[in-house]
């Protein structure tokens, strides 16, 4: 028969779990952040290869085209940064206009951005693109398009802060566009709440384990993929700067003068510029990689 200290034991167990789900949480916000400096960094590259193919001289049309292609990612990743920046500012500015009464209206009022969310909802925004509607979000307007944004920070950040922040966490973590509905404090509340004989109350908590180690494992495909797609921009720019280094500093600048080696190389440029152009653009597919 199972007692109080049985109970005891799988509430302890529960509340260490939250604790795991916490920290791979704010493992992958980290991650976001990071996939968003690379993209930052990757972007100025792209920007300098376009300015010295620019300069050029006489270079061939079907050339031109390839490069026109780069530019086109170029400009779709530049006019993304500049809807999600708009966007902010107009929350930041309504919230220091009317304030907020509540948690929630908080959230909803932008003072949540205020605090810290600029550069995260920047990198959540530009890392998976996509609300919960299923648009993207730099393709919404007003509050929708920061409110989708922040819902994928839900949990860990918040949770750093509290008890205080419960109906802000709750309302983020239930916005995800992957329905990770369970950010820590509310885990830690919903654990609180479960009451009635010890051998039910054992196997709930037993559940609940269950269903946080199964979020934990998805958070983790998550901060994989991430991995996989800001490694490969580390690898793509590095080639991009050293190619165009070589040619900034010894190719003339007309196509026309190059010897045969130059415009070939030239060439394996525009292609790792096109490449690397579209990987800037690239967002991470939760849905798939989430599957149950």
């Amino acid at each position: 028969m199972l007692g109080f200290g049985d109970k005891k034991k799988a509430k302890i167990k529960f509340e260490e779990e939250v604790k795991s789900y916490d920290e791979t949480v704010m493992n992958l916000n980290k991650k976001i952040d990071w996939l968003h400096y690379e993209k930052e960094r990757t972007y100025y590259v792209l920007k300098n290869v376009e300015t010295y193919l620019n300069m050029l001289k006489n270079t061939p049309e079907k050339m031109i085209l390839e490069f026109n292609s780069a530019k086109l990612e170029i400009s779709t990743f530049e006019k993304e940064i500049d809807v999600i920046k708009k966007e902010l500012e107009k929350i930041e500015f309504s919230a220091v206009t009317s304030g907020a009464k509540t948690a929630a209206a908080g959230v909803a009022a932008g003072t949540t951005v205020v605090g810290f969310a600029p550069s995260a909802a920047m990198a959540v925004a530009t890392t998976f693109g996509t609300a919960s509607t299923g648009a993207a979000i730099s393709s919404l307007s007003g509050a929708a398009a920061t409110n989708a944004a922040l819902a994928w920070l839900g949990g860990g950040a918040l949770v750093a802060g509290g008890g205080g922040t419960a109906a802000g966490t709750a309302l983020l973590a239930l916005a995800g566009p992957i329905g990770w509905a369970i950010g820590g404090t509310g885990l830690i509340f919903s654990g609180l709440s479960i009451n009635g004989k010890n051998k039910q109350a054992v196997e709930k908590y037993n559940e609940e384990v269950t269903n946080i180690r199964k979020e934990i494992v998805k958070l983790k495909l998550i901060s994989a993929e991430i991995d996989r797609v800001g490694s490969g921009l580390q690898t793509d720019r590095d080639i991009l700067k050293s190619k165009l280094s070589l040619a900034q500093d010894t190719y003339p600048k007309n196509y026309d003068e190059m010897n045969n080696d130059q415009r070939l190389y030239l060439g394996a440029i525009v292609n790792q510029l096109r490449v690397t152009s579209k990987k800037i653009n690239e967002k991470i597919e939760v849905e798939n990689i989430v599957k149950d």
